[in-house]
């Protein structure tokens, strides 16, 4: 399947990745599987497409009132958490420090023997984000939801994306479920903490205990990073 027809039906899988795709679009269109990313380039296009977005997204106005007063907590490397008090359920995630999360960095060779072939990076493609919560909906059919765009922070450059999700109360699981889990769902494990679904081609990486939640006996990895496996993956992957 090319990644134009995978993508139309992760698009129609939930009205959450219909938002989701609504947004990319706006931004220029989803990224190939084998698209590097071209840090001037993605920087200059993020803040230019991005605040004009904010500006006249009425989504994203609301939701700057919505967050006055809320706390925001740092969640990892990536995300700053807020809870938000007409909307209890859900924890909401916004991008901070000039970036968007991150993207796993591969490299085929080992020579720390460390047994890890992906490293996250940070990741300032827009893009790359958003079509990372698509995956993960079609992966756990969590509805990550777009919440919109917030100014940048103080001294920064880059507006913000919130999105949010449902919150869990199951405990951690340790890395034998997540991984006996995975395996349930169609999910190869590729090395510590990555795992690849061979016939859709998501990869998952920095799927660790802190980042998987297992509810029903299926596993909800919330925050890894889901992409696209490049072909350089697939093939290394088959060796």
């Amino acid at each position: 399947m090319s990644d134009t027809a995978f993508w139309v039906e992760v698009t129609a899988s939930c009205p959450e990745n219909g938002e989701l795709a609504d947004i990319i679009r706006r931004l220029g269109g989803f990224r190939s599987r084998n698209a590097l990313l071209d840090r001037e380039e993605t920087w200059k296009r993020s803040h230019s497409l991005l605040e004009g977005f904010r500006v006249s997204c009425e989504r994203s106005q609301t939701l700057a009132l919505k967050l006055v007063g809320a706390r925001f907590d740092v969640g990892g490397d990536e995300h700053h958490l807020v809870r938000v008090e007409d909307d209890p359920g859900r924890i909401y995630k916004v991008t901070y420090g000039d970036a968007f999360g991150c993207y796993s960095r591969f490299t085929p060779h080992d020579p720390e023997c460390t047994g890890r072939h992906f490293h996250a990076s940070i990741n300032e493609d827009p893009v790359y984000y958003l079509q990372r919560w698509m995956l993960i909906n079609v992966v756990t059919r969590l509805a990550s939801r777009f919440e919109g765009v917030l100014p940048p922070q103080p001294r920064l450059k880059l507006p913000r994306i919130c999105i949010s999700q449902p919150m869990f109360s199951v405990r951690n699981p340790s890395a034998k479920e997540v991984n006996a889990s995975m395996q349930e769902i169609g999910f190869r494990k590729l090395c510590p903490e990555a795992f690849m679904h061979d016939a859709t081609g998501i990869l998952l990486t920095d799927a660790a205990p802190r980042n998987v939640r297992i509810q029903e006996g299926k596993p909800i990895p919330f925050d890894a990073i889901a992409s696209l496996a490049p072909d350089q993956v697939s093939l290394w992957s088959r060796v």
